[in-house]
């Protein structure tokens, strides 16, 4: 039996939603009770829920034929009817293995370009110089939150 990280579920659906992507109905449907969500759920069977990119396990996850790419495959291939893309398939993967996929849409290759085997470029980054980068960013998740904006005295109705 599939545990909920494992298979798309509605909520995933709605999580894309807020990153500003659809996912076509048929394919929705698909993804929920039909072949694609089974063999979905069957690759992320094999990719552990911790798997995090910079780690030495992750690597072999990521490459041309590894599990992840297996998945982001399955989804990507607009070949066949039930083919989303790269944008949506990497935010439905992100949403099931967040550290070891990252988000990466249009918005974010405007910035930093679209390299062959962005996860693998990402990937070897953090994983350069005995994971210093990874280190880094681990202590700026940790720190305290700023606050977003300064409270500010709600305004009522004049009578």
């Amino acid at each position: 039996m599939d545990r909920p990280c494992d298979r798309i579920a509605l909520d995933d659906l709605y999580a894309v939603e807020a990153l500003n992507v659809q996912v076509p109905f048929a394919v929705g449907k698909e993804l929920l009770d039909g072949q694609l969500g089974r063999d979905t759920s069957a690759r992320l069977r094999e990719i552990p829920t911790h798997a995090e990119l910079g780690t030495r396990s992750a690597g072999e996850l990521i490459v041309d034929g590894g599990h992840a790419d297996q998945a982001g495959q399955l989804l990507n291939n607009r070949s066949e009817k039930t083919g989303i893309g790269w944008v949506i398939a990497g935010k439905l993967l992100a949403r099931k293995r967040p550290k070891l996929i990252p988000v990466y849409d249009s918005i974010v290759s405007c910035q930093f370009g679209a390299p062959k085997h962005v996860w693998l470029k990402l990937h070897d980054q953090l994983a350069k110089n005995d994971g210093e980068l990874r280190a880094a960013l681990a202590e700026v998740r940790a720190a305290p939150a700023l606050p977003w904006m300064p409270a500010r005295p709600s305004v009522g109705l004049r009578q």
